[in-house]
């Protein structure tokens, strides 16, 4: 028998870690859609993270961040009621902690001010280059992409673009 359930969504409130002798839980909660317009239902999903995942979860998510959860749903019993909660086998943050759960993209923006904040605190009289990673990044992808704007290379008159090479030929080669 093997169940696994995933899941993409929102985390519906800031992670909470409690510690249970040696081993440390994460509990968070995520929202999941599903459908468009009026037909859009939002489904709720307790979730926990233990150990060194649960640990990363706390550090590096939060309210409206965009989290995959793989893990298996568990079910506990309290008085007369069941509670089911998404045990994690793995977490994946689709978004970081900066760009205010508006996906990846906001890595990029974030390494901008990251850099720019170097740049505005670095000590006068004190000048050290620091490449912007991210601008190498663009140069190196500018380099490895032919440019298809580019004018063609003409060769000059009087160069002989054969000049150099040996050629053999023999009748026997000729298709005619």
């Amino acid at each position: 028998m093997y169940q696994k359930q995933i899941i993409v969504g929102r985390l519906t409130r800031d992670p909470e870690s409690n510690t249970y002798g040696e081993n440390t839980v994460c509990r968070f909660s995520v929202a999941v859609d599903d459908g468009f317009g009026e037909k859009k239902q939002t489904d709720f999903f307790n979730c926990s993270a233990w150990g060194k995942q649960g640990e990363n979860v706390q550090k590096f998510t939060h309210k409206g961040a965009v989290v995959l959860v793989e893990g298996k749903m568990k079910s506990s019993k309290k008085e007369d009621k069941t509670y089911w909660e998404l045990r994690a086998d793995q977490v994946r943050f689709l978004s970081s902690n900066n760009d205010g759960g508006q996906g990846n993209g906001g890595q990029q923006q974030g390494q901008q001010q990251q850099y720019q904040q170097q740049q505005q605190f670095q000590p006068q009289g004190q000048q050290q280059f620091q490449p912007n990673p991210y601008q190498q990044q663009q140069q190196m992808y500018q380099q490895q992409q032919p440019n298809p704007y580019a004018q063609p290379q003409f060769q000059q008159p009087g160069q002989n673009q054969f000049a150099g090479m040996e050629m053999n030929i023999s009748d026997d080669s000729l298709p005619f």
